[in-house]
């Protein structure tokens, strides 16, 4: 069973990730402020739960409670969801004060103890059918949610990049340095001496030859898929231009420094700013997450020989992204996380 259709199934019904200092629980919240009530659900790995014991989860349900409690919540209902390969020595964790639900991962089955909730929010039934193994349920629940978390800015992004090439490629040819300095590709002078800012970010949707477009729409969609996911669709789509005209200023101040004649263009500034703003999300999560990662290693190869094959890469624009994407993540997770936890 995979835990993550149990949190989709959160997700669906209203709840959203609450970030704590508790590396090991996963924390669900909703909130119906209009009554004062909130609801929170802890998850809890069967690789860390003999991390905790009987007292730890009920001291931790009493600190949750009283803190949103005095933040003027009229009533927080809090229950603990325990992934378990070993039943007879969890069940323990049922005996205390706090309300707590094992997952039995062998059995694939929810157990629920006489003294605990029968349901939580109307919830015990939707996990069942997700942990029960019924493959037409947990059909319908993959198919909702690949609806929901369709990476609809990133294929905007990669539509705006491949019409724009083949505008160009009609109108003259990608490969041409002047042609491409022409339609809006990044040179200094024409920035700081024409004062032409709007290469920063037409240069993002521009691509030397069909090679170089192709090798970044592929990089976008692998990371973008992974970002959008993570930062929500607003989020990512601020990610991705602020990193890529950042990265294009970079470029631009380093050739002025330096007197260089680079006509630089394409999207791996931008792509190199998701790439550090998913490193920032991975070590918040202080978890692995290995869809991120290979698609985070393999991206970086492709794009190291790209920049090999055609022996004109600009670094310093994919370090700048790089740079401003881990600032934007940071950014993301002080001014968005921990204020809505503060709201809470």
């Amino acid at each position: 069973m995979n835990i993550n259709e149990v949190y989709y199934v959160f997700r669906d019904n209203g709840y959203l990730v609450m970030p704590t200092n508790l590396p090991y629980i996963n924390f669900f919240v909703k909130k119906n402020e209009d009554a004062g009530i909130m609801n929170i659900i802890g998850c809890i790995d069967e690789k860390v739960i003999d991390k905790f014991n009987t007292d730890d989860l009920d001291n931790i349900s009493f600190q949750v409670e009283r803190k949103f409690l005095f933040s003027g919540m009229k009533d927080v209902n809090i229950i603990f969801l325990i992934n378990s390969d070993n039943l007879e020595k969890h069940k323990v964790f049922c005996v205390g004060k706090a309300k707590v639900w094992i997952i039995d991962t062998i059995c694939k089955r929810l157990m629920i103890f006489e003294n605990q909730p029968e349901d939580f929010d109307g919830l015990r039934n939707k996990i069942e059918v997700v942990i029960s193994g019924n493959q037409s349920n947990q059909n319908q629940y993959n198919k909702k949610n690949t609806r929901k978390e369709y990476p609809w800015i990133t294929i905007i992004l990669m539509a705006m990049n491949i019409v724009y090439f083949f505008i160009l490629e009609y109108m003259g040819s990608t490969e041409n340095t002047l042609f491409m300095l022409k339609h809006g590709a990044l040179y200094y002078v024409n920035v700081f001496q024409k004062h032409e800012y709007y290469r920063f970010v037409t240069c993002m949707f521009m691509h030397f030859g069909f090679a170089h477009l192709l090798n970044n729409m592929f990089s976008l969609y692998l990371l973008g898929s992974e970002a959008e996911k993570f930062y929500g669709k607003v989020r990512f789509a601020i990610i991705y231009m602020v990193s890529g005209i950042f990265a294009s200023l970079s470029s631009v101040l380093y050739q002025q420094s330096i007197g260089g004649y680079s006509i630089s263009a394409g999207a791996s500034g931008a792509i190199y700013g998701i790439m550090g703003a998913l490193l920032v999300r991975i070590v918040e999560e202080r978890r692995k997450n290995m869809s991120a990662f290979s698609k985070m290693g393999l991206v970086f190869i492709l794009l190291i020989m790209a920049g090999q094959n055609s022996g004109n890469v600009d670094n310093i624009a994919h370090i700048g992204g790089f740079v401003t994407g881990m600032i934007c993540g940071i950014v993301s997770y002080l001014l968005v996380n921990r204020k809505n936890i503060e709201n809470q």
